[in-house]
């Protein structure tokens, strides 16, 4: 998406972000510290075939079982420690035969930690049609987590930003606040204008 109002509040982004993640065939999940599942989009429900209160709060190695419980884990720790990784495992209950390819995204930071993870698991079988729109859909995911995590930086620079203001600044101190909110608000034009083309929408900024 181009912004055209470099004003636009970042919770008005978040919303609009969600609603794409309805249109991409991905299971999006966000796994908390302790493993848990924070949120799930709706797509990613239909997915896997479960309902929401079946999935929000539950430890998510326990969609997987044996060899692919223990991958499954390896992969979340690494996660965890600030690498994205991928892995394929099968998830249970899920009506669906074959393994599930998933790919682990660090997508918040706390103190300079990894406080939550954001997990997008396509399936990995099925005709060639499928697995074109499986592999369009997790790179439209992947996008979806860096425009969230270019969001969720705009939004600590805009309150930042305000602080400072609120202090009282010299000119050449606001002209520097301003140059730093101008240009994170770019970034976040450009994340939203590369989800935007990933779904089919438009063009990415040049």
């Amino acid at each position: 998406m181009i912004l055209a109002d470099a004003q636009i509040a970042p919770s008005t982004l978040s919303v609009i972000v969600g609603y794409l993640a309805q249109y991409t065939r991905v299971c999006a999940m966000l796994i908390d510290a302790e493993g848990r599942i924070a949120a799930v989009n709706r797509a990613g429900l239909a997915l896997i075939e479960q309902d929401a209160s079946e999935v929000c709060g539950r430890d998510w190695l326990t969609l997987c079982e044996g060899e692919d419980r223990a991958r499954a884990a390896a992969a979340v720790a690494t996660c965890f420690e600030g690498h994205a990784t991928r892995f394929a495992a099968n998830l249970i209950a899920t009506g669906r035969q074959g393994p599930w390819q998933v790919e682990a995204v660090p997508c918040d930071w706390v103190g300079g930690n990894v406080a939550r993870i954001l997990l997008l698991s396509t399936p990995a079988t099925g005709p060639a049609d499928d697995a074109d729109a499986a592999l369009k859909s997790r790179d439209a995911a992947a996008a979806l987590a860096q425009t969230l995590h270019t969001i969720a930086n705009l939004s600590t620079a805009a309150i930042s930003a305000a602080n400072i203001l609120r202090r009282g600044v010299t000119p050449e101190r606001a002209e520097v606040v301003a140059q730093s909110l101008e240009e994170t608000g770019q970034a976040a034009a450009r994340a939203m204008g590369d989800l935007k083309a990933l779904v089919g929408a438009e063009p990415p900024a040049a």
